[in-house]
C-alpha cells in the first residue's frame, strides 16, 4: 500500500487536501479512483481526462473516462487540471 501512496503523493502534493483523501482511501481498503487528470504513461500521447483506478496495492485500470467503469464503493478524487506522471 505504501508504494501506491508514494506514487501518487508526489503528483498530488500541490493538493494538500487531496493527499489526505488519498491516504484515507488507501487505508479504508476501498478502490481509489483519480479522475480528470492528464496521464503520461510513457507509451506515447498523454491521456487527457483519464482515470486511474487502484485496488489495494495495484493499479487495476488506466484509461479514458468512457472506458473505465468505477465500482460503487470507489473513493473518487477529482484531480482535473493536474498531471500524473510515473
Amino acid at each position: 500500500m505504501r508504494h501506491v501512496i508514494c506514487l501518487f503523493s508526489w503528483t498530488l502534493a500541490a493538493l494538500s487536501p487531496g493527499v489526505f483523501q488519498t491516504i484515507a482511501a488507501a487505508e479504508s481498503g476501498a478502490p481509489l479512483a483519480l479522475t480528470g487528470a492528464t496521464i503520461f504513461d510513457g507509451t506515447g500521447e498523454p491521456l487527457t481526462e483519464g482515470i486511474i483506478l487502484v485496488r489495494g496495492e495495484r493499479i487495476a485500470a488506466i484509461g479514458p473516462h468512457e472506458q473505465v467503469s468505477l465500482p460503487d464503493d470507489a473513493e473518487i478524487i477529482d484531480v482535473s487540471g493536474h498531471w500524473i506522471i510515473p
